[in-house]
């Protein structure tokens, strides 16, 4: 049974999307899965690759960034780290992660660089596949 609630929330969610927030210039993936590292957690995909920029989306009635929030999406980036993206054409560059509100229609980014310390990655996913084997 449909419910016609169900059907107006997602319209409204529709429509306040921002269409230049999710501009595609060369790539864009649904549902990018992350190879042997997806199966490393027992199976792991983000919601969106746009370009350079790995995206969650939250459908939630508050619009508070939460902690729990940002570590999903790092984890998600360590796993790209890892295990690459599955079924890309080449190998993207993720350079920025982010948030996406979709009852807000606001997305937060911010630069890899500015979270990640590429000096330490390499011991950080040695230590990550040890915890999750």
């Amino acid at each position: 049974m449909i419910d016609e609630a169900d059907i107006a929330d997602l319209q409204k969610l529709v429509s306040i999307i921002n269409p230049e927030l999710f501009r595609v210039k060369e790539l864009c993936i649904l549902n990018p899965t992350f190879g042997e590292a997806s199966i490393l957690v027992g199976g792991a995909d983000a919601d969106l690759l746009i370009d350079n920029a790995l995206i969650d989306i939250k459908t939630t009635s508050r619009l508070e960034l939460k902690r729990d929030d940002f570590n999903e999406i790092i984890g998600y980036y360590i796993l790209y780290r890892i295990g690459g993206i599955d079924d890309a054409p080449f190998e993207p560059k993720i350079a920025t992660l982010g948030i996406y509100k979709s009852r807000y229609g606001e997305l937060h980014t911010i630069p890899v660089k500015a979270i990640i310390d590429e000096a330490k990655i390499p011991s950080f996913i040695a230590w990550f596949k040890g915890k999750a084997a």
